[in-house]
Order: C-alpha cells, then sequence, then structure tokens
C-alpha cells in the first residue's frame, strides 16, 4: 500500500532524483535526504490519509497497474485486498505504518510479515516460519514496531508431519 499511497512523491520531479525516464525509483530514494527533499509532500499526504484515508488507492491501482515501483508487487496487489485494507485498518494505524517506512526506508522496505489476514473486522500480520527457519533481523526489527504502534501480529511455525 506504501508504493499505492505515495506514487505521486516516489516519482515527484525532485532535483537530481531522476537521470533517464526509465529509472524505476528516484536516486535518493534509500537515503535520508528523500523524505527531506519532499517533507511538504509526505506531511500532506499523511494528513490527507488521517483525514480521509486511502479510498483513492483504488483508482491509482488500477491507473498504474503493471507500472514499474519498487514497494508494489502487482502479483499480489487486487482490488478486493485494497477494499479489505480500507475496510479493517483504521487511518491512524496506516498513517503510523507509513511514518516507520518513511523513518528509514532501506531499513524498512523488508521484513514485512509474509500474510495480512481479515476477519470480523479485526487484521493482523502473520509472519510464517517452516521448520529450521527462523525470524530475521528486518523483520524482528518490523515486530517491535507492531508491539509499540499495538498492532496484532503472529508467528506462525509450520512443520510439514
Amino acid at each position: 500500500m506504501f508504493g499505492l499511497a505515495f506514487w505521486d512523491i516516489l516519482f515527484a520531479p525532485v532535483e537530481g532524483a531522476f537521470v533517464n525516464p526509465y529509472q524505476r525509483q528516484p536516486l535518493d530514494l534509500y537515503r535520508k535526504e528523500f523524505v527531506e527533499n519532499r517533507k511538504q509532500l509526505v506531511e500532506r499526504r499523511l494528513n490527507d490519509i488521517h483525514q480521509q484515508g486511502i479510498t483513492y488507492l483504488l483508482d491509482r491501482h488500477k491507473s498504474k497497474d503493471g507500472r514499474q515501483n519498487p514497494f508494489v508487487v502487482w502479483e499480489l496487489l487486487d482490488d478486493s485486498w485494497l477494499t479489505l485494507a480500507m475496510e479493517n485498518i483504521s487511518n491512524d494505524q496506516l498513517v503510523s505504518l507509513f511514518e516507520v517506512i518513511l523513518s528509514d526506508i532501506r531499513a524498512y522496505r523488508a521484513g514485512q510479515p509474509d500474510v495480512v489476514a481479515f476477519k470480523d473486522g479485526d487484521w493482523m500480520w502473520c509472519e510464517v516460519k517452516g521448520p529450521g527457519d527462523k525470524l530475521q533481523h528486518n523483520q524482528i526489527r518490523w515486530m517491535k514496531q507492531f508491539e509499540r504502534l499495538h498492532i496484532h501480529y503472529q508467528v506462525c511455525y509450520v512443520n510439514h508431519k
């Protein structure tokens, strides 16, 4: 959702961020300057999400479908999932999660749990681990943030017996 919610900010014409029209991402994406160079845009977007939510993502999903974005995996994202997210994840939670990513895009670009589960108006993250698999540092980093934000998560250990 981050990639869709911040699409126009990710690809904003910031000086020095793009040297050719075929770049997948801005050159400053994983530097602290990314947010600094777009501070007003980022603050406005977070405020808009806090006030109005993310209903605009359905239109953006359709209009940008298949285009390169370092935060969007098109095969895993569809309108039904976005609708569930809009119905179950509060605006405050979305803003908090997006602020985590924006605090250090390099550190939080990976490690999010495998599954987002929705049931009866509630939701949770779920990390799935098979035999011999263990939590990685970036996953633990996210789990600490979930605890801080009071967001439900589980680690589900699966065996093949």
